[in-house]
């Protein structure tokens, strides 16, 4: 085990030619938190793995096959979309300030799925 002593954590190891595999944990917490630090805590985790959840992401989309990767990527786009709609609905709802709660992240995830299966299209 090496220890980090600039970010305070522990370093992880492999062997070359071994296959990555992310396993950096994140707090959960029930506490209201800013986007600051959320972003902080994913920095943190990322120095914990010792690859950036976006590298291992896009290592892990460069594996697969081309329409695979185009049919993510579409998903992806469409939940973002949907997300960013319930948010300002929220925004709207609760006013400047609001706090998104986990329960409302998976409510939408819900809705979404729920639109999904509906055969919802362009969402």
């Amino acid at each position: 085990e090496l220890y980090d002593h600039g970010t305070q954590t522990t370093l992880p190891w492999r062997r070359q030619g071994e296959a990555y595999v992310l396993c950096a944990t994140m707090r959960a917490s029930d506490a209201p938190q800013t986007a600051g630090q959320m972003l902080d805590e994913q920095a943190q985790a990322d120095a914990q793995a010792g690859i950036s959840l976006e590298a291992a992401g896009s290592e892990a989309m460069q594996s697969l096959p081309y329409a695979k990767q185009a049919q993510i990527a579409e998903d992806y786009r469409q939940f973002t979309d949907f997300l960013k709609h319930k948010l300002a609905a929220i925004l709207a709802e609760r006013g400047e300030g609001a706090v998104v709660t986990g329960d409302d992240i998976e409510a939408a995830k819900a809705q979404f799925a729920e639109l999904r299966a509906g055969g919802g299209g362009a969402l």
